[in-house]
């Protein structure tokens, strides 16, 4: 981990032709009454090994999660 990603490996017994990234979207915190949750969005992202061209992406997953703290900058 970094401070800016979390580090991940995809292993194979052959090369794979395409390389992943996971990437976060759409992160916030929102309020509902007394309680506040962190949203989000992951999607992969895939790029040809040999030439690094982007060739697609694909939303993976919505993440909604109550928090058991008080962000800051959430009313």
């Amino acid at each position: 981990m970094t401070d800016t990603h979390l580090m991940g490996e995809l292993r194979s017994d052959q090369l794979l032709p395409e390389s992943y990234h996971i990437e976060e979207r759409a992160h916030r915190f929102t309020r509902e009454g007394e309680a506040f949750y962190r949203e989000n969005e992951l999607y992969r992202v895939t790029f040809d090994r040999a030439t690094g061209r982007r060739l697609g992406e694909e939303l993976v997953m919505k993440n909604r999660g109550l928090v058991r703290y008080r962000p800051e900058d959430v009313g």
